[in-house]
């Protein structure tokens, strides 16, 4: 087992785990102890059970913002190259945290897929 925890929920990789840590609301009548999201325990990253709602809402919202700012100026500018290259690099670095982050969260997310394998055939991505 990853963490020392009572019930882990389920394991998705070597790497990280989501655990049952205390809620900010569990945490108000004891004030020694903060809630904290992470843990990060001999290189793996758990991730708190009631941290996962607000951190998918986040990163859903960062990718649909950037997606459909993509689509905008593509629009825009009638699909040609018109970007300048910080720009692209901001966006793809946006889009990278994003899909990581619904990837963790729920591997079924095709679309988040898409974007990270067009980002690879671009180079943007390793």
């Amino acid at each position: 087992m990853l963490f020392s925890s009572p019930l882990p929920i389920y394991t998705h990789s070597d790497e990280y785990d989501f655990v049952l840590l205390p809620s900010p609301s569990d945490s108000a009548e004891d004030a020694t102890t903060p809630a904290m999201p992470f843990v990060l325990e001999a290189h793996k990253l758990g991730i708190a059970t009631w941290a996962l709602k607000p951190m998918f809402k986040e990163a859903l919202g960062m990718f649909r913002c950037i997606t459909t700012a993509t689509a905008a100026a593509k629009t825009r500018e009638g699909g040609r190259k018109g970007q300048d290259e910080d720009e692209e690099e901001e966006k793809a670095k946006v889009h990278e945290m994003a899909t990581r982050a619904l990837l963790m969260i729920n591997p079924d997310m095709y679309t988040a897929w898409n974007v990270r394998k067009r980002l690879i055939v671009r180079g943007k991505l390793m």
